[in-house]
């Protein structure tokens, strides 16, 4: 059933479907059937788009903010600009979480000096100051940790480039599973820096 969304259009109308993009209205006909994928290839493509939307939906409030000046500039959500940017890191066989992009920008980023997690999840991270304090100093380092096994992840901002150190406390009901970091720069105006892959933590040996 189409529905009137101030004065435009939306839904299903006989076998016309209203659909929004970008800020345009487009009218398409409704698919006589939809055919189950058969061949491997095609069982491959459908199991990475539920593989990357699920990601897309677990990762939604860090590549909200990772991917925020884009949305606006694009008119897109970050949802689409998460899915686009990650095509090539999810495939049939699984997820290169190494090549995940988290945000884009040109705010610089911080070179990583050292990382280490102990053993009561406490995750240590040294980078490198940056040369012009004055005028970035007080970007906000935002980390982010992601839990596949559990389809979480946690946030933390609360450091400031000229800090160069940070702690983060990982939950402790993701010891013994699969944890994944990343790092992206932000600044007062929700400018970012491209994310950064900073790998699995491993426990520090005491």
């Amino acid at each position: 059933m189409a529905k009137l969304r101030g004065n435009v259009p939306s839904g299903k109308l006989g076998n016309i479907v209203y659909c929004t993009r970008d800020g345009r209205t487009y009218l398409r006909s409704v698919p006589k059937r939809v055919r189950q994928p058969k061949t491997e290839a095609q069982k491959a493509h459908w199991s990475a788009f539920g593989t990357l939307a699920k990601l897309s939906s677990d990762l939604s409030e860090a590549h909200a903010m990772g991917f925020a000046k884009a949305a606006k500039t694009q008119r897109k959500n970050s949802h689409s600009i998460f899915r686009h940017v990650n095509k090539a890191a999810v495939t049939g066989e699984g997820v290169d979480y190494a090549s995940l992009v988290l945000s884009e920008g040109r705010v610089p980023t911080v070179d990583i000096l050292s990382m280490q997690l102990d053993k009561k999840g406490v995750l240590t991270l040294a980078y490198g100051n940056d040369p012009k304090p004055e005028r970035c100093g007080n970007n906000a380092v935002v980390i982010v940790a992601y839990c596949p096994d559990r389809h979480e992840n946690l946030i933390d901002d609360h450091a400031c480039r000229r800090d160069g150190k940070l702690t983060m406390a990982l939950p402790k009901k993701w010891k013994g599973y699969e944890v994944h970091l990343y790092l992206f720069m932000r600044d007062a105006y929700g400018n970012t820096s491209a994310s950064i892959y900073l790998n699995q933590p491993q426990e520090a040996s005491l």
